[in-house]
């Protein structure tokens, strides 16, 4: 034995000898070359006829390669363990860090599944639909939701699951739903489902629509008010899109040209062709030129009628830009002032007839003037003669 073993050995024969029990243990031998090994120790005591003992027997079992596969082993547990541990602060942080966006997030967001209720939802989902996080958790997510709108809930579920990604799947859907307080309100429920090991994970981001319906309200109101003021004013109305270098008319401005909506669609082209050749270099080049401008243009010119008269056009335009300033789409409006222009010509006409009559007038009394004034001269001459 080595000497650090040999203390041991005494101490192990001694509780031999006094009748002790000693089980297999662990110890250390020398082998021919000085090199320890691992052994695993048997002792008994060897009894005379009279059971009386007359002397010792050791077993040795060489148990080093049990030994080194043992270190072995613990050497990998502690190396999972570190691993397991290292893993474990890494999740945390990443579950820390998800909470804290989650938190911070301005859209109310929760985690739900169907079987367990809502999981996890952050301050803005508390702050709208007034439930502390205490309450929610466990709710039933359909608790949430008006129960005339459920089937469109129910039938964005069906959607996402039946996407075609087959491991993260979004949808959304409009919907009302009820706050704590039995308010009512419209919201854009996004849902996002993931599949890990084959159990579903929801997700759900609520957006209030509420004021962007109302300022949708106000804006489809301001469009009927400016479609009624157009129709009104018989203004027709255009749009340029440049980035597809397609043109929208209204209907209003296909009655101007005299025109068929259901024809090919319109184009610049289309639209030159209807313009007076007379007018019409002028009117292309500054209908190009407003692009480089920061101003409304304003413009008239003539077009040709399907009977070959001409008519007048009162035309106004902007530039719509975007953040870098390169122009995106152009805006305008038609008017047909032909009636106008005709007005004013036949006013023009009707001054020009009323100056002749009055320069005739003024030339036919200065005339008669000079006639009467003529032989009363004579009778005033006369009549002085007999004065005198």
């Amino acid at each position: 034995f080595p000497r650090a073993y040999q203390d041991s050995e005494r101490s192990i024969i001694a509780q031999v000898l006094a009748g002790e029990h000693i089980p297999h243990y662990q110890a250390q031998v020398l082998d021919r070359t000085g090199k320890a090994l691992d052994v695993s120790v048997a002792v008994s005591v060897v009894l005379s006829e009279k059971e009386q003992i007359v002397g010792l027997s050791r077993s040795f079992r060489d148990i080093s390669l049990q030994i080194e596969a043992q270190e072995q082993v613990k050497a990998l547990n502690q190396n999972l363990e570190e691993k397991v541990l290292s893993r474990t602060l890494e999740l945390k942080r990443s579950s820390e860090q998800t909470l804290a966006i989650l938190e911070a997030a301005p859209n109310p967001i929760i985690t739900f599944n169907f079987d367990n209720g809502i999981g996890t939802c952050n301050s803005a989902f508390e702050a709208l639909f007034l439930l502390p996080k205490a309450q929610v958790l466990g709710m039933p997510v359909r608790k949430l939701i008006k129960k005339d709108d459920l089937h469109l809930f129910e039938r964005a579920v069906d959607r996402t699951r039946n996407a075609g990604a087959p491991d993260h799947k979004q949808e959304g859907v409009e919907l009302h739903v009820v706050a704590s307080n039995g308010t009512r309100f419209s919201c854009y429920m996004g849902l996002g489902l993931a599949l890990i090991e084959q159990q579903e994970f929801w997700v759900g981001i609520f957006t209030d629509l509420t004021e962007l319906n109302r300022q949708k309200g106000e804006l489809k109101e301001a469009m009927y008010n400016l479609s009624m003021a157009a129709e009104v004013a018989g203004l027709g109305i255009w749009v340029w899109r440049l980035e597809e270098d397609a043109v929208a008319w209204d209907s209003r401005m296909y009655e101007i040209y005299e025109l068929s909506e259901s024809e090919r669609p319109m184009d610049l082209d289309r639209w030159e062709e209807k313009i007076h050749p007379d007018d019409r270099a002028e009117t292309m080049a500054l209908m190009k030129a407003l692009l480089r401008q920061d101003t409304t243009a304003n413009h008239e010119f003539r077009i040709i009628s399907k009977a070959g008269t001409t008519r007048h056009i009162q035309a106004a335009a902007y530039v719509e830009r975007d953040d870098a300033g390169q122009p995106t789409r152009v805006v305008g409006v038609n008017k047909d002032i032909t009636a106008q222009r005709n007005l004013e010509k036949e006013l023009e006409d009707s001054k020009q007839i009323a100056l002749q009559a009055s320069s005739a007038k003024s030339s036919f009394l200065a005339n008669m003037s000079h006639e009467i004034r003529t032989p009363m001269n004579a009778v005033i001459g006369m009549l002085q003669l007999l004065d005198q």
